[in-house]
C-alpha cells in the first residue's frame, strides 16, 4: 500500500526486517539483496473495491514508508472510518528520505487522532531508534 496507485521499487535487504521502499541509510543493517518493482494500491482504493466500510485497527510497519501508507487512507480518515492506528515510527537514520516522526504524527493529529501511548522502544547508539505508536480517533474511547 502507498499514497497513490503506482509502481514503486522495493529494496529487499539480506535481513528481511530491513527491507523497505526506501533506500537504506547509515543506521540500516545488512545490504541490498535485490530491487523489485511492485504495483502499489491505496487503502482507500482497496477498501472501496472490497466493500470495506470501516477499519477497527489500521496497523502499519513498513520500515519508514508508513506516512505514505497513511496518506493512501486519507478518505477513510476524512470520513472517520478508522478507529485505531498502530504504526512504527523511526527516529534514527535507518532509511534515506525517511519522513520525520513529527510529520507522521502531524498527519494523524490533523485527522483528529489522539495519542494513546508508545510501545516497544528500541535504541541505537544510545538514542531512541524506533518505537510503536497507538493513536485513537476521538469518536471512539479506549478502555
Amino acid at each position: 500500500m502507498g499514497a497513490r496507485r503506482e509502481i514503486k521499487t522495493f529494496v529487499e535487504n539480506e535481513r528481511p526486517q530491513q527491507s523497505s521502499f526506501l533506500e537504506p541509510g547509515q543506521d540500516c543493517w545488512g545490504s541490498v539483496k535485490q530491487r523489485i518493482d511492485i504495483q502499489l494500491d491505496t487503502i482507500d482504493e482497496y477498501c472501496g473495491l472490497a466493500g470495506i466500510d470501516h477499519i477497527d485497527v489500521l496497523k502499519s510497519d513498513t520500515q519508514g514508508f508508513d506516512l505514505d501508507v497513511l496518506r493512501g487512507a486519507n478518505t477513510m480518515f476524512e470520513r472517520k472510518r478508522v478507529r485505531l492506528v498502530y504504526i512504527e515510527v523511526i527516529f534514527s537514520s535507518m532509511y534515506q528520505g525517511l519522513p520525520r516522526v513529527d510529520e507522521t504524527l502531524k498527519f494523524l493529529f490533523g485527522h483528529g487522532f489522539r495519542l494513546v501511548s508508545f510501545y516497544d522502544m528500541h535504541y541505537q547508539n544510545d538514542l531512541l531508534g524506533w518505537t510503536d505508536v497507538l493513536l485513537v480517533e476521538p469518536a471512539y474511547s479506549v478502555k
